[in-house]
């Protein structure tokens, strides 16, 4: 399996325009997906960011024909949005822990997190990232995490995750204390597009909302 992922940043003032094209476009959307079975589709909205996550078969390759259609689909959105990603190339992946992907999507919930990092940052980020070993307590915890990804595109990172909530626990305080300390020197090269640290900042951050979902 393949995983895919890009991201926009809407223009002030061009939300509305952006959800009522994407309605226009959505069966042509649909068309395309299953055409080259492309699945697991979620499109995510935080303030005027907005990230896609979709899967496809191994053998799935971009071609012509994708290229084209998708180019006609994009310029739709004329002057609505600019792009974050590059358009049908692949985001950076940062880091990857796919767990056992749960194919029976009932019990699971989709969760993202937006970072944008200071400038020339995101190469230190990954470093920090990758330099995580993960305790006996916190591999046990992550057992609910299936399918966690983040990529990188510009100074942007775009976290995506599937919790299956029937192995989801309560964070010890222990964790939560990791968690802070983990946090607070992260802020150091970054700062949050979406609300995990308000907890931790008493800053306030928009929540995302899942704004369109294909199978």
């Amino acid at each position: 399996m393949q995983r895919h992922t890009f991201a926009m940043q809407i223009k002030k003032g061009e939300l509305s325009n952006y959800r009522r094209t994407l309605g226009e476009v959505w069966p042509e959307v649909k068309q395309l997906f299953d055409k080259y079975n492309l699945r697991n589709f979620s499109l995510w909205s935080v303030d005027l960011i907005v990230f896609g996550y979709y899967e496809s078969d191994d053998n799935f390759i971009v071609d012509e024909d994708f290229l084209a259609k998708s180019g006609e689909l994009d310029s739709r959105f004329s002057g609505i949005y600019d792009w974050i990603s590059e358009p049908c190339k692949p985001m950076r992946l940062m880091f990857h822990n796919y767990g056992g992907v749960q194919e029976e999507k009932e019990l699971v919930y989709k969760k993202i997190f937006v970072i944008h990092l200071f400038e020339g940052m995101a190469d230190e980020y990954k470093r920090r990232h990758d330099a995580i070993l993960p305790s006996p307590e916190e591999e046990h915890r992550h057992s609910a995490c299936n399918n966690f990804t983040i990529w990188n595109a510009c100074d942007y990172v775009f976290g995506y995750m599937e919790i299956d909530a029937t192995l989801e626990r309560e964070k010890t305080p222990k964790h939560k204390e990791f968690n802070r300390i983990w946090e607070t020197s992260m802020l150091e090269i970054m700062e949050w597009v979406t609300n995990d640290v308000d907890w931790l900042t008493n800053e306030y951050h928009s929540n995302y909302y899942c704004i369109a979902s294909y199978k």
